[in-house]
């Protein structure tokens, strides 16, 4: 059976399985700022055993009520999690 790409999205939709439509990208950085920018320390920096480079991260997780944040420490040469946080997002 040849069918074109309508018919698919029709039997779709009275399936109830169409997929979701792409968000557009959003920019959440702002490069252009009078702020310091500091130096990459790290770059040129070879991680050959543990406790030598940790980074950081840190995301926001919405849940049914609110926003949380999880905050994580992680070992660049093992890429196990050395500390993290969990907190209430609170805006000010």
């Amino acid at each position: 059976m040849v069918v074109n790409h309508k018919k698919v999205l029709k039997l779709m939709k009275k399936m109830g399985i169409q997929c979701r439509k792409a968000h557009k990208f959003r920019v959440t950085t702002k490069s252009s700022h009078n702020l310091k920018v500091y130096p990459n320390l790290a770059k040129d920096l070879v991680v050959d055993r543990t406790d030598k480079l940790w980074c950081a991260d840190i995301t926001y997780i919405r849940i049914l009520t609110a926003f949380v944040y999880l905050a994580a420490i992680i070992d660049a040469f093992s890429r196990k999690i050395v500390g993290n946080a969990l907190g209430q997002y609170t805006c000010h």
